[in-house]
């Protein structure tokens, strides 16, 4: 009787013994299982984190050359336009200096002669129609230039003269002059046009 308690007795202990056993290797890969999940979400954690990383420093990159690219644009821009802006004392000069020759001369012989330096082909064909001889007193006395435009094509001029033929006694006018300007293939300034209206002495009007 005593062998057989003593048998069931081992019998129970083997078998809390087995089941202790198998319950705690199963623990054991649970948890195996659990920590080797845990480190698969921490290296896509990681992948990812670096992915973003090289994302950000992508689009600083795309970022530093469009602002480069727009500064350089700017600077091109103004580049190109300081180029194309003209010289404002130097067309002051010239303007002044056509004036001159065109509103003091004997004649009108003389003065398409004086004139044809700062004319155009096309404009000097047309002044030149009117080439006689006939005795002209002209002078130049005074101008003001109005304006100027920012590619300086056009300029209006306050222009002050006196004018008469033959024996006549000069009168003094004063007029607005507007003149279109363009630069001929060597570079230099010419007049392209000449618009004239009398503001004082409306005596005489002359057109070109």
């Amino acid at each position: 009787m005593d062998n057989r308690v003593k048998m069931m007795t081992f019998v129970v202990l083997l078998a809390l013994i087995i089941g202790c056993g198998i319950g705690l290797v199963s623990y054991t890969k649970q948890q195996a299982v659990s920590v080797s999940g845990i480190d698969k979400r921490i290296e896509k954690l990681k992948k990812e984190n670096d992915a973003l990383k090289l994302q950000k420093e992508q689009l600083e990159e795309e970022q530093s050359e469009l602002i480069n690219e727009t500064v350089n644009s700017s600077e091109n821009s103004s580049l190109v336009k300081e180029e194309n802006s003209p010289n404002q004392e130097e067309l002051k000069k010239f303007i002044t200096d056509y004036l001159e020759v065109m509103f003091t001369y004997g004649s009108n012989a003389e003065r398409n002669k004086a004139v044809r330096p700062f004319a155009s082909d096309k404009y000097f064909e047309f002044i030149n129609q009117y080439n006689s001889d006939t005795p002209i007193q002209s002078t130049y006395i005074d101008s003001k230039i109005y304006e100027i435009s920012e590619d300086g094509s056009r300029a209006v001029v306050r222009l002050t003269y006196s004018y008469g033929v033959v024996d006549v006694t000069p009168n003094k006018y004063e007029m607005l002059v507007s003149l279109s300007i363009s630069k001929n293939s060597a570079g230099a300034y010419q007049i392209d046009s000449q618009e004239n209206e009398v503001i004082q002495y409306q005596t005489q009007t002359k057109e070109w």
